[in-house]
């Protein structure tokens, strides 16, 4: 009888474990994995959609940024597509996603998440204040340093990726040295987490 409880209070527990993790907290630290082609699509999208509404203040960051710079693709097998935005477009962009018909699963002043469709991977959009010479993503509660092309101008490198105008920070190597260590060309297959306030 004692074994039969024990059984069943492990079983209970285990099962409780496992729906909180598959359904809440897997998603929210890891995400779906996604196919290259349906990143880069949905990269594309998010692109045009930014240029077309005169959008210019932002730049591609974390596991996008580290994609293109060192596949010139999105990475294969990632959840999501990450950008920096100044905070000012949080409004602009939040109806544009929605004029879309992109449902808004995670939002408040600092990130704009989408769920992820048919058609497009999940778009991280983390809204940042532009200080004179760093960018703070609100967020993450992120220091990204020394990014800006040109201090006065707050602008940043910008790249051709598959016919697109891309923006990624000015200092992306030192950028993904501190984010993902000196290995970073070297692909792995598991997410490497946050473990630093400034980059």
């Amino acid at each position: 009888m004692k074994n039969i409880f024990l059984f069943l209070t492990t079983f209970f527990l285990c099962f409780i474990i496992y729906k909180n993790f598959k359904t809440k907290n897997f998603i929210e630290t890891f995400g779906n994995r996604q196919s290259r082609q349906k990143l880069n699509r949905t990269l594309k999208f998010i692109v045009q959609l930014l240029h077309k509404n005169n959008i210019n203040d932002w730049f591609v960051c974390y596991g996008t940024l580290l994609g293109l710079i060192r596949e010139n693709n999105c990475i294969d097998g990632d959840d999501d597509i990450d950008i920096i935005v100044e905070k000012k477009n949080y409004k602009k962009i939040k109806n544009l996603l929605l004029t879309h018909n992109l449902e808004i699963e995670n939002y408040d002043n600092g990130i704009l998440k989408t769920k992820e469709t048919n058609e497009y991977a999940s778009i991280d959009i983390y809204m940042a204040d532009y200080n004179e010479d760093n960018v703070f993503d609100i967020w993450n509660k992120l220091t990204i340093q020394n990014c800006y092309l040109n201090k006065n101008k707050k602008n940043f490198i910008e790249i051709k990726w598959k016919g697109e105008k891309v923006y990624i920070p000015n200092n992306y190597k030192k950028i993904l040295v501190n984010t993902y260590g000196k290995d970073w060309m070297i692909k792995k297959n598991e997410k490497v987490p946050m473990t630093t306030n400034t980059i």
